[in-house]
């Protein structure tokens, strides 16, 4: 699948054997030029227009000026909010008439603790606060026009956008963990057709609009309030006014692009956005042929690609903030701004896909978190719908290429009459998940919800209950016309032929000996040709039944379970059920296939028949965490199956997935292969149970992956843990009886342990370290569930249980360590699940267990030094030592995830990741922490980075996503240059006594080199204060050296 972006819309295009074309264009935006600028306020003391179009903006309950960003007193304004309404008008202008596009780019501080409410007017914490306004919303004698708002919402902040004009109204929010008592950076870009909104130079939001500019171009522009109401609505004429404070508000009269944003993220007041960059040593440096020199960057900056230069050239390679020098040449460091952003490494969704249908070409898939697609090319391309939800999406049906219904969680029900494009929510009367919609026209149609059958004769403006013929909850319906229809419970399948109003009880589910038996799905192609599916036991593969005459007769059908040595001890569970016409059907579902005695295997499955349901061939099985939903058609050789994890196969690909479905829990590598490992443990008494899978990915440049997935009857799933690599040639593997090692950079692999079956070591290696080829140390559980890992120290296969005591009285016995991290040989941390932290620093031969916070479970940790580091754990837990672990402080990132994953590129710049999709990052050593926008829902496990440039992250669904900056040209500098020669050594002699380490001591202009013949002459003492390495050395009569219990080496 090929990922295009195609105006507002993300598209994906699914081909085959595709590889993905990324192309940035990166516009040469300087800061200080900004093009389009019209209106600029800087608030340095002062609400006047900075640019030349004199837009000065008029003060309106006396607001003040407040300190910056930076704490700088009185260039920020202050704003009183709801309680104390201040706010800024700048009349409308000839320059502030926008012709097709505008931006509004702001820093802000907001207290959200007490806005204005929109029902009521009242100050509450439910309120709302405008940011900016270019007119009111257009209700309540509100003029039109467009604005950016904020407010606080189920313990979120929403950061929402609204525009009422003669081309219509529009309102999209973005949830975003609370901002807390910190700044940020908001940037709203407004085009006719499209929206998008960053904060923090990310993008967070894009939103199809069709936005006039003419009603908006009459309005005045509000700063911390919405456009007045008049006459006045509840005795109020400002609405929204902003508690908090606003600095250095930009107003375009285009669309600025992402790269645009950032580089006025990260500028100054002076509009400068370049690093500032120095190295040392500087100047002029003579080295010697045998002694190579160190370069070094001296500034903490983060958000910076390094890049050396050799005489104005970049060096290959040569991206870190250190240089080794040994030849001639200037060089310079080159610092880059960049923007932290991740993109998924593999294409296409990772959220469940509930639905799919197609009207002829047309298409749609619905799934959880408000998930819409369309396609108008028979699947071959899909748009995404932005929705402006978080709802599960269950159901979708249209009844022609415009008009369609959804379903949703939690009684919701939406109709769309352009094809989806927008939708407009209807009320229905139930409160449990509407499960499946079905419209036999534009006015008749059936929902099932909660058990419950309803019916609609105007098109889904009002709905009643159907009188059902039992008291047991419906499970699915069909309608052959409008008024031939089936309802099924788990037992009884009824029948109607006059709307609902009657129903006849036609079939009960399968009789003795079948067991558990359950009708599943029902589906109806005419009022008189319907099918329905079992989930049943003990029965012969009995899973469908056929009616060809209405339901006077039905006759069972059997459907063999792929993979099965034991029939009566393997069934399905169905899905979905579909007929393209009276000899071809499809069914989608999961099976348990028994393939031994005592045990089986599970998988995904898709069935075909084509002789109108009476036998059935498997023509897709997937073992490896693989779930279909549902099946469509758009013609009769091009068909979609959707599913878990964002499951997608089609027909054209022979039903081929792209990538795994399983979850990845480690990732490693080296500058020439990156590898995740991961998989689906199972256990059984005796080690590993035959369902057990397992799944290595690998790639040369994170781009390519290569799959292998084990386990389920494909080899033995061996499920791993963890991947990590010492350097670009020595790494390791753990896993379930797995603990292996690779000395070519994880091209072949050793195991340590004893030849043997699995079940000879039933133990899982969870994490580890290695100090030598075979030797380190490993936490390792039995294989049972929730079982409590300990420490081993390994030499080969023997393994060894260091004393460390860590439990407390009362904590539960799968009290264990969680992880294991070395940031040297000697030097290594262990957490555990009670709010502990075991440290060595002699190489594993004491260990000191100190607390962290009781209780608490210590999911991962990170030390950049033996001083400094981060243990991270559920409920967002973050905490700080920079002591080596004696004491602890709590930091804040405003998430409340569980963290699975921590990398640190340096003390100051760091990464977590966890819990449905987050990841936060700190560039001041945790000190503040933002949220990195990542496009998934799924639970992210592990984070690395093979080079600052390089990083991965892997998570739940076989989601990877890459680490892909994108530079900002405009944001570029160099060091001074630092002009290397190099010498073959000259005669350094004494020209009075001194230190060794004094240049006045010697006559040759500089310390003595190692490759420099040394001279001490008569009379003179020179003191050696420490060890120093030098071609040789003459001490003439009456010279001294005073060594100092140093050593000088003579290099020969």
């Amino acid at each position: 699948m090929r990922l295009v972006f195609t105006c507002s819309l993300r598209r994906f295009r699914f081909a085959c054997n595709a590889s993905p074309l990324i192309l940035f264009l990166l516009c040469a935006f300087s800061a200080k030029a900004q093009p389009g600028l019209v209106a600029h306020y800087t608030f340095n003391g002062t609400f006047s227009d900075q640019t030349a179009n004199a837009n000065h903006a008029q003060a309106s309950g006396n607001p003040g000026f407040v300190p910056d960003r930076k704490g700088v007193a009185n260039r920020a304004v202050g704003l009183g909010g709801c309680a104390s309404p201040q706010f800024l008008r700048v009349p409308h202008s000839a320059s502030l008439q926008m012709t097709g596009a505008m931006s509004v780019s702001f820093w802000a501080l907001v207290d959200l603790s007490s806005g204005m409410d929109p029902g009521t007017g009242a100050c509450n914490a439910n309120g709302r606060h405008v940011f900016f306004a270019k007119g009111g919303d257009g209700f309540g004698g509100s003029p039109p026009g467009v604005q950016g708002l904020t407010y606080q919402q189920n313990g979120l902040q929403q950061v929402s956008f609204e525009s009422a004009t003669n081309a219509g109204q529009y309102s999209v929010m973005s949830a975003r963990p609370l901002p807390g008592n910190s700044w940020h950076y908001y940037t709203y870009t407004i085009t006719n057709s499209q929206f998008r909104l960053y904060v923090d130079a990310q993008l967070v939001r894009t939103l199809p609009v069709s936005i006039d500019f003419t009603q908006v171009n009459q309005q005045d522009l509000f700063l911390g309030v919405m456009g007045p109401k008049s006459p006045p609505v509840l005795g109020i004429t400002n609405w929204y006014p902003l508690k908090g404070a606003l600095d250095d508000v930009k107003v375009f009269n285009r669309e600025l692009t992402l790269q645009e944003v950032a580089a006025l993220y990260y500028s100054d007041d002076s509009g400068n956005c370049t690093p500032s960059v120095s190295v040392l040593p500087s100047g002029n440096q003579t080295i010697c042929e045998i002694q190579p020199l160190t370069l070094k960057n001296t500034s903490s900056l983060t958000d910076v690609q390094w890049q050396w230069l050799k005489n104005s050239q970049p060096i290959a390679q040569a991206t870190l903030d250190s240089l080794v020098v040994n030849q001639v040449g200037s060089y310079r460091l080159e610092a880059t701004r960049r923007t932290s952003t991740w993109k998924h490494a593999m294409e296409g969704l990772d959220n469940t896909l509930n639905d799919v249908q197609f009207v002829g070409n047309t298409g749609w898939i619905v799934g959880e978190y408000a998930t819409l697609l369309k396609t108008t090319d028979g699947g071959t391309t899909w748009d995404t719908i932005p929705m402006n939800r978080e709802d599960t999406f269950y159901d979708v049906h249209f009844i022609n290429a415009q008009t369609g219904w959804i379903g949703g969680a939690n009684g919701l029900l939406l109709k769309s009459i352009d094809g989806g494009l927008s939708w407009s929510q209807q009320y229905i009367p139930i409160t449990g998940d509407v499960r499946k919609i079905q419209f036999l026209s534009e006015t008749t149609g059936y929902a099932l919800g909660n058990g419950q059958l309803l019916k609609s004769t105007d098109g889904g403006i009002s709905w009643a209950g159907v009188a059902a013929p039992t008291t047991n909850l419906l499970v699915d319906l069909t309608f052959g016309s409008v008024n031939t229809g089936w309802i099924i419970t788990n037992d009884q399948l009824f029948k109607t032929t006059d709307g609902g109003t009657s129903w006849f009880l036609q079939k009960s589910s399968l009789p003795s000996p079948c067991q558990f038996s359950s009708f599943q799905k029902i589906f109806a192609l005419n009022p008189d040709s319907c099918w329905v599916t079992y989930y049943s036991s003990y029965c012969e593969g009995k899973a469908v039944s056929r009616t060809t005459n209405g339901g006077t007769t039905w006759t069972d059908y059997s459907i063999d379970v792929p993979g099965s040595s034991y029939r009566e001890l393997s069934y399905l569970n169905l899905s979905d059920l579909v007929f393209t016409d009276a000899q071809t059907g499809y069914i989608t579902g999961t099976l348990y296939s028994r393939t031994t005695a005592q045990y089986g295997i599970t998988g995904g499955v898709v069935f075909k028949s084509q002789d109108g349901g009476q036998t059935w061939t498997s023509i897709y099985v997937n073992y490896f965490n693989v779930q279909p939903k549902a099946v469509a058609f758009a013609a009769p050789s091009r068909g979609v199956v959707v599913g878990a994890g964002g499951l997608y196969l089609s027909t054209v690909t022979n039903f081929a997935p792209h990538r795994t479905y399983l979850p990845l829990k480690s990732v490693g590598g080296t500058t020439q292969k990156i590898i995740s490992v991961g998989g689906k443990f199972k256990p059984r008494e005796d080690g590993a149970h035959p369902d057990s899978k397992a799944v290595t990915l690998t790639s040369s440049n994170g781009s390519d992956w290569t799959k292998e997935e084990t386990g389920s009857g494909n080899g033995v799933g061996n499920t791993l843990s963890q991947v990590k690599f010492k350097n670009s040639q020595f790494g390791w593997k753990v896993g379930y009886f797995t603990l292996s090692t690779t000395h070519d950079g994880g091209n072949s692999w050793q195991s340590l342990l004893a030849p043997g079956p699995p079940s000879s070591f039933n133990y899982i290696v969870e994490k580890a370290y290695f100090t030598g080829d075979t030797t380190g140390f490993c936490l390792l559980r039995t294989h049972f569930e929730n079982s409590a890992a300990g420490l081993i120290a390994f030499s080969g296969s023997q393994f060894v249980t260091p004393p460390v005591y860590f439990k407390d009285g009362g904590d539960p016995s799968n009290t264990g360590l969680l992880d294991l991290q070395f940031i040297n040989d000697r030097t290594g941390f262990i957490t555990t699940s009670n709010g502990k932290l075991i440290k060595t620093t002699d190489g594993g031969a004491t260990w000191n267990v100190l607390l962290v916070q009781a209780h608490a479970r210590l999911n991962r940790c990170y030390f950049v030094t033996d001083q400094i580091g981060w243990v991270v754990g559920e409920n967002g837990l973050i905490m700080k030592t920079t002591n080596g672990g004696q004491s602890w402080t709590n930091q804040t990132s405003g998430q409340s995830a569980t963290w699975n994953g921590i990398y640190f590129l340096s003390a100051l710049e760091g990464y977590v990741v966890g819990a449905e999709g987050t990841l936060v990052k700190t560039s001041d050593g945790g000190n503040s922490w933002v949220t990195v926008v990542t496009n998934t829902h799924q639970n992210l496990n592990d984070i690395t980075f093979i080079t600052p440039d390089k990083g991965f992250i892997v998570g739940d669904y076989g989601v990877i996503l890459t680490f892909n900056p994108t530079l900002l040209p405009a944001c570029k500098t160099t060091s001074a240059a630092v002009n290397v020669s190099v010498t073959s050594g000259e005669v350094c002699e004494s020209s009075t006594s001194g230190s060794w380490d004094n240049l006045a001591t010697w006559n040759c202009g500089h310390i003595p080199r190692v490759c420099d013949q040394i001279v001490i002459n008569p009379g003179h003492v020179v003191q050696l204060g420490q060890s120093v390495q030098v071609r040789g050395i003459e001490i003439r009569q009456n010279g001294q050296l005073s060594m100092q219990g140093k050593n000088a080496l003579l290099q020969n």
